[in-house]
């Protein structure tokens, strides 16, 4: 699931141009199942400073290019995801908005 996200975010940055194919290496667009299969293999093995940074989670990619506003953090107590708070019950998948 967090690789997911990760390419997720990749592909939204991608799409504002915060990105571009310099650090994906292969144009990310949703539906393009294809680019997806190349891009999990450079995050899973970290080709380079890009796919090493996602490894990280999209906050820590977020902090360094930027599209923090659309970052979605998994694990936290508070679910940052698309510049709004969503509350997670801990040991539930049940979660709500905040505002």
């Amino acid at each position: 699931m967090s690789a997911g996200v990760s390419l997720a975010w990749a592909t939204e940055a991608f799409s504002k141009g915060i990105i571009t194919e310099k650090e994906t290496l292969v144009p990310l667009a949703f539906g393009n199942g294809t680019s997806y299969q190349t891009a999990l293999h450079h995050l899973a093995i970290g080709t380079n400073e890009f796919y090493q940074v996602l490894s990280r989670g999209t906050m820590k990619a977020a902090e360094r290019y930027g599209g923090g506003d659309f970052a979605c953090v998994l694990g936290r107590r508070w679910l940052l995801c698309y510049g709004r708070d969503v509350f997670c019950f801990p040991g539930s998948w049940f979660a709500s908005l905040a505002s």
